[in-house]
Order: C-alpha cells, then structure tokens, then sequence
C-alpha cells in the first residue's frame, strides 16, 4: 500500500472582525448619485489566527484596521473617519494593511516542534532590519522616543511579549497611571497601542470618533488621535 498526501490545513489565515459601524462621506465614483448623502461604513480588523483543518484556534498577530463602504466595497484607511478625505481608495488601504505586517507571525511551539531545524550557514551575520520610530508627546510636556516597541507606566517592568520593548516611568502626582500600563508599538502601517491590564485603562480618541476603551486587542492609532492613560494624555508623533 502507498503512502497517500492527506491535506492537514496547518498554517495560519487572516480572518476579519468588525470593530465599528456608521456613517461617513464615501467620494468613490461607484457611490456617486446615490440618493443619501453619506454612505454606511463599518471598520474591521484584520488579524492573523494559528490554523489546524482550516479551523482557527491559535490567535497570532493583528494585521491592520482599515475602512469599508458597504455600498461601493471600496477600502479605505481608518483616517478618512478622522480627516474626511476619502480619495486614497483600495490598493492604497490594502497595502497598509499588508505593510503593517513585518513578518509572517510566529507558529505555536508545538508547530515548531514538528519541523526539522534548518542547518546553520557560515558567514557574517545578517545586518539588522531598520526600526521604525516614533516620538510619545506627554502632557506634561516630556517626550518618548520609540524604537520599534516601549512599555509606559509610572515605573513599568518588561513583559510578555514585549521582552524586547524599551520601558520608559512616567511622573504621574494623579496616580491614575498604572506601574506598566501600556505598550506601544511602531511598524510600517503606524503606531499600536496595548492595554496591558492598566487599573484605569486604555482611551483613544480623536475627532469625529467617539472614545474607544481598549480591550485585550491593540488598536492602530488614527491620525490626529490622544491616548488617555488615566489622567495622562499621550500624542504620537511618527519620526520622518
């Protein structure tokens, strides 16, 4: 008897959820001449999941937010909510979503414990990849310069899975700020949040958008957004 291929569907997939419904101003030529004046929108995240049988079972990284019109199905960046200019359309948003994606996530251990580790080579190492930076605006009127990843609270300690992160005390006489309240976190599509189970918690708002509080998911920073830890108020600002 021969051996046969039997299909096992493990790897990973990206599955949509959506975060937000409303309303907006869509300036595709597809929605032109429609009798409402605004179109309905909804915004949905993009997140990777661990499968097994094609089934999902395992969460990984989050890939992006981005818009949708539900009458054209035109894709846009989450900032046409906060700025109102809806003409970077499709291709554009698109490619955000796949830019925020450094490398494809890691497999669960027991994944990687099925594979046959790959030879070493001889050489000099590989250069590191470039960081993409950004620069926290606190309230206070002190700065934080990020590196790829930072964890902020009033005297923050590195955790899981940000073992990498830099950590930066912010003076906080409020006390609303947790010890390690949040982790931030700089890739080609812009700047994450993550609320890492502060007492007070995650705020993002910004305008035109009603306040979101962060839950165990992060969330893209939209243009022009402030994130509340507590009392703190935080702008970011991308490094050019």
């Amino acid at each position: 008897m021969g051996w046969q291929l039997v299909p096992t569907g493990i790897g990973w997939r990206a599955f949509n959820k959506t975060l937000k419904e409303g309303r907006f101003d869509c300036d595709n030529p597809r929605c032109n001449g429609r009798v409402e004046a605004t179109q309905p929108y909804r915004m949905r995240r993009s997140k990777n999941w661990f499968t097994v049988l094609f089934i999902p079972i395992i969460p990984l990284n989050v890939k992006g937010v981005y818009v949708e019109c539900r009458a054209c199905k035109s894709i846009f960046h989450v900032s046409v909510l906060t700025s109102g200019d809806a003409r970077s359309i499709d291709t554009t948003a698109k490619e955000v979503i796949t830019s925020s994606v450094i490398s494809p996530p890691p497999l669960p251990q027991a994944a990687l414990e099925a594979l046959e580790p790959a030879p070493l080579i001889a050489g000099a190492p590989p250069a590191p990849l470039p960081q993409h930076r950004a620069r926290l605006l606190m309230d206070n009127g002190s700065s934080i310069e990020i590196a790829g990843s930072a964890i902020v609270g009033r005297a923050p300690t590195v955790r899981a899975p940000f073992e990498h992160a830099t950590v930066h005390g912010v003076e906080d006489p409020t006390r609303t700020m947790s010890k390690t309240h949040a982790a931030f976190v700089v890739d080609a599509g812009g700047v994450w949040v993550h609320d890492l189970g502060a007492a007070n918690g995650v705020i993002v708002a910004a305008p035109g958008i009603e306040p979101i509080k962060l839950g165990d998911e992060p969330m893209l920073i939209p243009a022009g957004a402030t994130v509340h830890l507590g009392e703190q108020a935080v702008q970011v600002a991308r490094a050019t």
